[in-house]
């Protein structure tokens, strides 16, 4: 039940303890320099085409026809480029998710969950530190859509590395009259 063996914890040991803490405080916390330090940087800038007229204005395409969207990007590199890694592909991804459909004749048409998504994938080689890239997007009934493309870079390793910039384009496609 009770082991007498042991002495019971007095203020001699609290004491003792405390200086320990004192002392573990009192001395530099040593972090390696890569905990805070940016050894090497690469960016990615996109251009996205089509884009509409007007900045935030939407673009307007026929109900059940086809979208392309041109991908062109540039990567851009700090001041010590493939220090320890090197940029060996871009993969563009390219979603659309139809977020308000056209209502027919003051009837609300109820959206489900997953409605209307749609997700492409393309991995491209740059060339230079330019590459291009391009997608076929259908697009459904009348509605809104909000298309996002977004990049990441890929390194020698196979690693894919979400750095890259997120572009989005808002369509709405119209119904035939």
């Amino acid at each position: 039940l009770m082991d007498l063996s042991t002495e019971p914890i007095t203020h001699l040991h609290l004491e003792g303890l405390m200086k320990q803490v004192e002392m573990i405080l009192e001395g530099s916390f040593c972090l390696p320099r890569y905990f805070f330090q940016v050894l090497q940087s690469t960016s990615v800038k996109l251009a996205i085409t089509p884009q509409p007229r007007v900045n935030g204005e939407y673009l307007s395409v026929p109900s059940g026809s086809q979208l392309s969207v041109k991908v062109e990007g540039v990567i851009q590199h700090g001041s010590q480029p493939d220090r320890f890694r090197s940029v060996s592909g871009v993969v563009l991804t390219l979603s659309s998710q139809l977020t308000s459909r056209l209502t027919i004749e003051n009837k609300n048409i109820p959206m489900k969950p997953g409605d209307g998504q749609v997700v492409l994938q393309q991995s491209v080689t740059p060339h230079r530190d330019f590459f291009t890239g391009q997608f076929l997007l259908a697009l459904g009934g009348g509605g809104q859509h909000q298309v996002t493309v977004e990049a990441a870079v890929q390194d020698n390793s196979g690693n894919v590395w979400t750095t890259g910039p997120r572009s989005t384009l808002t369509v709405k496609t119209l119904e035939d009259s």
